[in-house]
Order: structure tokens, then C-alpha cells, then sequence
């Protein structure tokens, strides 16, 4: 089936999902419009990612394509990406060449939208998504919304953003933090119920991190077969920074598989961090978490 053809048959149902103010999405990637109807990809972004689309659908059969991640949320920042995932059979990945699968990733990933300082980036998904794990998810092909984020309480709006701008700012080649936006202070002032809704947030953050993760080792399957170290990278979110540049580099993981891991790092010690705030019975004390743990030193503020 030729590209076109594909686009072409990708039509469903329209969904209801409610209206999408102005001040949630960056303008210089969605288009607004003054009779209420809801944003779309800006054209010469579309075509951008479309020309990408096409490069691998010389490589792998492409059943459909979306916007999925932060960029359609109210916590995108300047750098965030735009991730398209693509959806592809199971079965024909495994007949692909991994090593020209990687090579077309690293050829394609990383590149600036146009008019943004965006990256762009392609994710191949083996079978289809399931909605239920993102928060929202954008059609490019009928430029529609398939499903749109919940607005949050400001508050947590304001520390899930600085959250996120914190974890982009993470060095791939030493794995450590480079921008501060987070004072654990901060949550000294939030009651329980708002903690408890911070720690909903991260915990889906992570969990989509999983999510992606999964979907990545089916392109390392030419390396996992021959170690059993990918896979307990892949799984264990207790992982050192040590052990993922380490075998990151062993293995020639792509930059987008590093960074989730070290993304899922330093999110596993927060939660585990806020769990123990959130132990019924156990005292607060901000200046022993934020002293005694490489998570309290990475998110005190410069």
C-alpha cells in the first residue's frame, strides 16, 4: 500500500472532546481560529513530519500515525518534542533490519520544526496504541483530536510544567541534570490532597515513559537476543545512571531509549520521595529529603 493510500484510508469517527483554550497549546506549532474550532498542526509543520512519514514507509508498513506527549498539553515548553508515533505490524518489524531501522531514526529524530525549537521525533510502534496510556493524542492524517488533557488545578499546572522543563534539561552523555526549576520547598505549602495529585501526574508521566520503552526493545531485538542486560535495563527502573550510560553505549541504544531511562530514573526517585511524604503517620522534614538525596539536590532551585 503506497503512503497516500494510507492517509487517505485513515478515517473514523469524530470524537467529542471539549474545547482547547489558546493560552494551553504553543502557538508557533498549532494554528488557532477565531470561529472556535479546534486548533490544528500548522501547515509546514504537517509537512514536515509527512515527509519524514514517507521516508519510512519505504522501510515498514505504516497502518497509522500520531501526535502523541507533552506538546498537546498545557506543560509543553520551548524545547519539548513533537513525538509521532507510528504504528506498523508486529510481525513485519521482526522481518526489518534492525540496524536500518536505527540508522532511519537516528537520520530523521532530532530535527527542529520549522518557525520552533522543537525537535521532532518518530517512535515505531509495534501493533497499536492503547489511548488509556496517554493524555492526549492528535490525528496528523485528518488533523483531528482523538483525545485532549484535563485541566489540572493551576497550581499543579505550574509544578508539573517546571517539572517537565526540569527533566528536559537532562545531558545525555553524563546523564545528569543541567536546569533546575524545582524547589522541594515548594510542597511544603501544598496540602495532602494536591501532593497526592502531583504524584498522579508523575505517576502517569512514567508510566507512558514504560509504555515507550516496551515499544522500543522490539526495535533491539538483534541485541537483546544476545544480552540479557537490555532487558533488565529495560525493566528495572531502579537502574543507576552508571548502568544505563554504560550499556547504552555497549549496545548503540538510540538517544531517545537513553534519555527515557534517565528520565525513569530520576522520576522513580521522586515518587519515592513523595511516597514517603504521603506514609500516614510520617513526619515531613524538607530539609533531610532535600539534603540527603541526589533527587533533593537535582530539584533545589539554582
Amino acid at each position: 500500500m503506497q503512503f497516500d493510500d494510507t492517509i487517505t484510508q485513515l478515517t473514523s469517527e469524530s470524537s467529542e472532546i471539549s474545547d482547547i483554550p489558546r493560552n494551553t497549546l504553543d502557538p508557533e506549532v498549532f494554528q488557532f481560529f477565531d470561529d472556535g474550532s479546534q486548533p490544528i498542526l500548522r501547515d509546514g509543520i504537517r509537512a514536515q513530519i509527512l515527509q519524514g512519514l514517507q521516508h519510512f514507509s519505504e522501510i515498514i508498513q505504516i497502518n497509522a500515525f500520531y501526535l502523541i506527549g507533552d506538546i498537546l498539553t498545557r506543560n509543553w515548553v520551548k524545547k519539548t518534542p513533537i513525538n509521532v508515533y507510528i504504528e506498523t505490524d508486529a510481525e513485519m518489524l521482526d522481518n526489518i533490519s534492525t540496524a536500518e531501522l536505527l540508522f532511519s531514526l537516528n537520520r530523521h529524530n532530532g530535527k527542529l520544526a520549522v518557525g520552533t525549537i522543537h525537535p521532532i521525533n518518530f517512535h515505531i510502534i509495534p501493533g497499536q496504541i492503547d489511548s488509556d496510556d496517554y493524555e492526549a493524542i492528535y490525528e496528523i492524517a485528518n488533523e483531528r483530536w482523538l483525545k485532549n488533557s484535563v485541566q489540572l488545578n493551576p497550581e499543579i499546572e505550574h509544578f508539573i510544567t517546571r517539572f517537565n522543563e526540569t527533566l528536559l534539561s537532562i545531558e545525555i552523555s553524563g546523564g545528569s541534570i543541567q536546569r533546575n526549576l524545582i524547589n522541594l520547598n515548594d510542597l511544603e505549602d501544598y496540602d495532602r490532597d494536591t501532593i497526592q495529585q502531583i504524584r498522579f501526574e508523575v505517576q502517569k508521566k512514567v508510566d507512558r515513559i514504560d509504555s515507550d520503552i516496551n515499544h522500543m526493545l522490539r526495535m533491539y531485538a538483534d541485541n537483546i537476543d544476545k544480552s540479557a542486560d537490555v532487558q533488565i535495563l529495560a525493566s528495572d527502573p531502579t537502574s543507576t545512571i552508571s548502568e544505563i550510560l554504560y550499556y547504552s553505549k555497549q549496545y548503540r541504544l538510540s538517544e531517545a531509549f537513553t534519555l527515557n531511562l534517565l528520565k525513569r530514573h530520576y522520576i522513580h526517585k521522586f515518587i519515592k520521595r513523595l511516597d514517603g511524604m504521603l506514609t500516614e503517620g510520617t513526619d515531613f522534614n524538607i530539609e533531610q529529603l532535600v539534603s540527603s538525596s541526589v533527587i533533593g539536590r537535582m530539584f533545589r532551585s539554582a
